[in-house]
């Protein structure tokens, strides 16, 4: 029986165009909801929440700061769920794309001793090594980082910082000047 793995909520982009040498993003095909896709983060160097991933974190450098980034793939057997635990279908990868979510998953690790591995040289099977998602809990990650917090209680509306002038005339009328000309 192989081991699984919970992660916490992690904040991360879903990858889901085809990979092609030589093509850039806007041009790769979206892939179809049959197709595995990837769930990446990152992470800066120094955070905790890398620490169970480095085995297949890959570096790079942002801003002058070292970050590692960590991809989890999603096949079309991965079950979905919505922020309130509910089972749903995956969503369409279009809407998917360019957003960030946060997600939590659960996992499981394949590495190249892996007897999956090991009993093949088929090169499908060597790019399966990496974190590879059961089940995924996901939602978009707010655009707006004032949205209500869980277990929160609404505030009253705060009163106006200063007091509520008159109202301004409008500048531009449906009269028209009479031109000098």
């Amino acid at each position: 029986m192989r081991q699984e793995f919970l992660t916490e909520e992690l904040r991360g982009y879903f990858d889901v165009r085809e990979f092609k040498e030589g093509k850039s993003r806007d041009q790769r095909r979206i892939l179809s909801s049959t197709e595995t896709i990837s769930f990446t983060v990152s992470f800066e160097e120094g955070d905790e929440r890398l620490k169970p991933f480095m085995q297949y974190a890959k570096s790079y450098e942002k801003d002058g700061k070292k970050r590692f980034s960590v991809s989890f793939k999603i096949n079309y057997k991965c079950k979905w769920y919505d922020a309130l635990a509910q089972e749903v279908e995956r969503p369409d990868s279009a809407f998917l794309e360019n957003k960030p979510f946060i997600a939590k998953m659960r996992y499981a690790v394949v590495t190249p001793q892996g007897a999956f591995i090991a009993t093949t040289n088929n090169p499908i099977d060597k790019r399966a090594k990496g974190y590879w998602v059961n089940a995924i809990q996901f939602r978009e990650a707010d655009a707006n980082p004032f949205t209500a917090m869980d277990g929160g209680v609404a505030a009253a509306p705060a009163a106006p910082v200063a007091p509520v002038a008159a109202p301004i005339p409008p500048v531009f009328t449906d009269e028209r000047p009479e031109l000098p000309y």
